[in-house]
């Protein structure tokens, strides 16, 4: 037979096969393909392994491929032949048919134009290690149509199924498919009481890559693991035309495999065991003052479907009885590491949970807050797919916890905003980028940062006693080249405490230890980013923030009855300098213009009447440009 060529010895490999000898069933979905049939179905009847049955499903074909299923059906005993009531447009509903006719204890998957080498089935049964796996796996080589045959390569192995999710949610994020050979049902023979309890009927016949769909389908049903043989003997067909190259691959619905690999991975106990094996989060919690709200915060950083954490929680000198509480969470769960140290502030309390922190990604909770189930695993996802530095989602304010109202909707297709740039985000923090408007760009909550952005940190640059977030975000946008991905799900629940630090009018202290106020921080603030930021092309949203938050921030206080005499007088030296800088620079522009007007009047006097008809319609501009000024 054109094509097939016996490798290695297989004699040890039958030796094993007389004490291991279950029925394979081999699924064929069929449709218009006379030209490569023949050479498929002979390909299986050539097996080594002779306790085999073939499954032919034609799909309505249009050609004389029916006609050669029933042939073959006829002549041989292990062969059958069925055939759809209607065209289905793809290979799903074959492969469903094939299933469900299946006798064999193990299935496993041909397309029509493809073939495999004798050893295919008998490589494959052997695998299983007489049924220690739920699925094997072997190797294939790639049929291009001059005629070259290539082996794609790996090595031995075996994954838990837990592991092999977890690759295989990786290559989901990142769009990056067709990695490892069970991304693809092909070459793979699979437990067929997995196969059988596994719901296929829900896919839609035109769903894009089915296979690969219906591998972690079948995954996602198994316990036993995955084994992995380096032996290429599925030969996939490469020819522009077949399934995967041009044929029904570019007609096929593309978001509903996407939506349906997104319920596979997110049910609930399914995530929450392959998310073991994720990179690990450092979730870091200080603890100030919150004893009446600290087992809801810590309950739901627990309770994350993202399961790979370790909760480092810090107790800043805390004079309640925290400390109690944090002991007993401690000691029911190994995943939580407790520093106690004397009050240095909420800035000082994240920089101690950074220095010890293990993650690869870092998260910061405020103890009297809580977090949806899934805020680290929205996160994590978002940063990898879209491959940034930080993920940012949005928030909802809430008193009493029993009233909490979950506005997130966690479905697949959730509008993302990308922030390209740590210039960009940088003007997002300026308020020059909208953002939705349930999202803090200058809180340190809401967000995942990967963990070389976190411990770059220079953390006296940002220890005020209150609003350090805005010093320590500028620092964390500023390093973060790949900049931020933004989700609008209110994933993050931010209390309403009169007795947090943010609700607390008390005057602020600054890196020196000096007491400030409201005011005096904000003009530090905009001084200290001038001197960070090394962009002049950021100079005017510097200073247009500074002008707007000074603004708003002395109405609020008047508004709340908190304006005092040193608060005004601090918020008109900040406008002076805000008036001050508009001056100078309307100055420098009219000067400017005075200049090129002078410019203009040499040229007007001395050049020949095509340049001074040029030059006076400048001159006309000019003086327009001057008026409006």
């Amino acid at each position: 037979m054109e094509g097939i060529v016996i490798s290695g010895d297989s004699r040890g490999l039958r030796a094993n096969m007389k004490t291991f000898n279950p029925l394979v069933s081999c699924v064929i979905p069929v449709y218009n393909a006379e030209k490569y049939l023949d050479q498929g179905i002979n390909s299986l009847l050539a097996q080594t392994y002779d306790n085999l049955e073939i499954i032919l499903v034609d799909d309505k074909s249009t050609d004389d491929s029916w006609q050669l299923c029933k042939r073959y059906e006829k002549k041989y005993p292990n062969v059958r032949a069925f055939q759809n009531s209607e065209n289905a447009g793809g290979p799903l509903r074959g492969r469903e048919r094939g299933i469900h006719e299946a006798q064999g204890e193990w299935i496993t998957f041909m397309d029509c134009d493809d073939y495999v080498e004798p050893t295919y089935i008998e490589h494959l049964v052997n695998a299983t290690r007489n049924g220690k796996f739920d699925i094997a796996v072997t190797g294939h080589s790639r049929l291009y149509s001059d005629g070259r045959i290539e082996d794609f390569l790996w090595s031995d192995y075996s994954q838990t199924t837990d592991e092999r999710l977890a690759a295989f949610y990786r290559h989901f994020l990142t769009n990056d498919f067709w990695t490892d050979p069970t991304d693809t049902v092909g070459q793979n023979l699979i437990r067929a009481s997995i196969c059988k309890k596994t719901d296929l009927s829900k896919y839609p016949n035109l769903v894009w890559a089915e296979d690969t769909l219906m591998a972690l389908a079948f995954l996602a049903n198994s316990k036993k693991g995955v084994n992995f043989v380096d032996k290429h003997d599925f030969v996939w067909r490469q020819v522009e035309g077949s399934g995967s190259h041009g044929g029904f691959s570019d007609r096929a619905d593309r978001k509903a495999f996407y939506k349906a690999c997104y319920d596979i991975f997110h049910n609930p106990d399914t995530y929450r065991r392959f998310s073991k094996l994720h990179p690990l989060v450092s979730v870091i919690v200080p603890v100030y003052n919150v004893e009446p709200y600290l087992r809801e915060c810590l309950d739901s950083i627990l309770n994350q479907t993202y399961q790979n954490i370790e909760v480092i929680i810090i107790n800043d000198g805390s004079p309640d009885n925290a400390q109690r509480i944090i002991d007993e969470y401690e000691n029911g769960d190994s995943r939580i590491v407790t520093i106690k140290q004397e009050n240095k502030g909420l800035n000082m309390a994240r920089a101690a949970g950074v220095k010890i922190a293990n993650g690869e990604y870092v998260t910061f909770i405020d103890s009297d807050d809580m977090i949806h189930p899934c805020y680290i695993r929205v996160l994590y996802e978002c940063l990898v797919k879209h491959d940034s530095d930080i993920s940012i989602v949005g928030y909802s304010s809430f008193v009493d916890s029993t009233k909490i109202i979950d506005s997130s909707n966690l479905g697949y297709g959730n509008d993302l905003q990308v922030i390209p740039s740590n210039r960009e985000l940088l003007r997002c923090l300026f308020g020059q980028v909208s953002i939705p408007p349930n999202v803090y760009s200058m809180t340190a909550w809401g967000k995942l940062y990967k963990a070389n952005i976190i411990n770059s940190t220079d953390w006296e640059f940002s220890n005020y006693r209150r609003n350090e977030d805005n010093f320590e975000v500028l620092q964390w946008y500023s390093a973060a080249m790949r900049g931020a991905v933004i989700s609008s799900s209110s994933l993050y629940f931010y209390r309403q405490n009169p007795n947090s630090i943010t609700q607390n009018p008390k005057l602020n202290t600054n890196p020196k230890g000096e007491s400030i106020n409201y005011f005096e921080y904000l003009n530090e603030l905009y001084e200290k980013t001038k001197q960070f930021v090394h962009d002049e092309t950021l100079n005017d949203a510097i200073l247009g923030h500074f002008a707007e938050t000074n603004s708003i921030q002395l109405r609020n206080f008047a508004l709340n009855h908190q304006l005092r005499d040193e608060d005004v007088v601090s918020a008109a030296l900040n406008m002076e300098i805000i008036v001050n800088i508009y001056k100078q620079r309307i100055t420098m522009k009219d000067e400017l213009i005075d200049s090129q007007e002078s410019a203009l009047k040499g040229v007007y006097g001395s050049a020949s009447w095509r340049v001074t008809s040029f030059a006076r319609k400048l001159k006309t501009a000019y003086s327009r440009k001057k008026h409006r000024f």
